[in-house]
């Protein structure tokens, strides 16, 4: 538990290790750790929904 203590840069390293760990079974999580990803999230459902929507026109083709 941090109490304002400042984080060492083995823990900082640690935390990293941990998150990158954790994209790989959840990879939305990349898109928060960049810059303004948050403000991404909505662009990027967009495009995966339209490429759900190409692979059903084709399926049904």
């Amino acid at each position: 538990m941090n109490k304002g203590d400042k984080w060492t840069r083995d823990e900082k390293k640690e935390l990293k290790l941990y998150l990158i760990h954790l994209s790989a079974y959840v990879p939305v999580l990349i898109i928060f750790l960049l810059p303004g990803g948050s403000f991404l999230l909505p662009l990027f459902a967009e495009v995966l929904d339209r490429r759900k929507n190409k692979r059903n026109k084709t399926k049904k083709q």
